[in-house]
């Protein structure tokens, strides 16, 4: 009677170990299926309604809103007005959308310009401010339109430029969101 419980008990270990066994292997399985359909068939890194470019996902606004309330916005759906890195990054927002807010501003100094993550743009290594003709450039913080002046910055695509501007905060624009990728 002794063997057959140890029988019986080795008998329920060992299936106990081949139905863990199967199920690694049903969710390997499941794993390889899933990879292989996202090589032939393109996985979806992003939200819907987000575009993928590189590690990262985008969210291009058709509302046009003030800056504070663009960079709200964002927050709400889990990004951040757009960070620029790179110059790869500024070729294809500016061919996905123009006139729109960045995630850039001078809010706390005149000139020191810091993005919504608070690094300085200093920092980045980049800027991509266009430079008009005759020696005039942007940031201009001009006060034309805006007594407190130009305070945040969009992308902007006016004739035979293409860059960034700043422009008064209150102006209604499309904007920009980013966030990383799921995958």
């Amino acid at each position: 009677m002794c063997t057959l419980t140890y029988i019986f008990i080795y008998n329920i270990q060992m299936m106990e170990v081949s139905i863990s066994i199967s199920t690694e292997y049903i969710i390997s399985l499941r794993t390889l299926t899933c990879f292989s359909e996202c090589v032939f068939k393109g996985c979806k890194s992003c939200l819907d309604g987000w575009v993928s470019h590189g590690a990262k996902c985008y969210f291009f606004s058709n509302d046009a809103v003030n800056w504070t309330h663009s960079r709200d916005h964002c927050v709400s759906m889990g990004g951040h007005l757009v960070i620029i890195n790179s110059q790869q990054e500024q070729t294809f927002l500016r061919s996905m959308n123009v006139n729109s807010w960045i995630g850039l501003n001078d809010f706390e100094t005149e000139g020191w310009w810091l993005w919504v993550d608070n690094k300085p743009l200093s920092q980045t290594g980049v800027n991509f401010w266009i430079k008009w003709g005759g020696g005039v450039s942007e940031p201009n913080n001009s006060k034309k339109d805006d007594p407190s002046g130009e305070n945040c910055a969009r992308l902007s695509n006016p004739e035979g430029y293409s860059g960034w501007v700043d422009a008064p905060c209150g102006e209604l624009h499309a904007f920009v969101c980013e966030g990383l990728s799921v995958n």
